[in-house]
């Protein structure tokens, strides 16, 4: 089972074993995001499990202030969240004509 929740990520066996836990971001020496850049304050985590492709799904946003903000997500490479994870990060900024935004609160479908 993974969980993720407010700035955290951690996944447990079947029988409630924790096998890893860990900070989105930087406090997690390393976070699960830091390698990618990731500062100190990942959050809003949403975690799904798409049971056709058999794998985990993260996505977590970033942002620092109004011109610097990020949206971060990892997909497993299969069922076992211990294996391979590929991790990206994307600029979250828009501008909109004379505003300079972040996109927020993305869903996962």
């Amino acid at each position: 089972m993974l969980v993720t929740v407010n700035q955290d990520i951690a996944w447990y066996t079947r029988a409630g074993t924790q096998q890893f836990r860990s900070n989105l971001g930087s406090p997690g020496n390393p976070g699960f995001f830091e390698p990618l850049g990731a500062q100190n304050f990942v959050f809003d985590p949403k975690v799904i499990y798409d049971h056709y492709a058999q794998r985990f799904v993260v996505l977590a946003l970033e942002t620092y202030n109004s011109t610097e903000a990020w949206i971060t997500f990892a997909v497993s490479d299969d069922s076992d969240p211990n294996g391979t994870w590929y991790k990206y990060r994307t600029d979250a900024v828009i501008d909109i004509g004379t505003n300079t935004v972040w996109w927020d609160f993305p869903g996962i479908g």
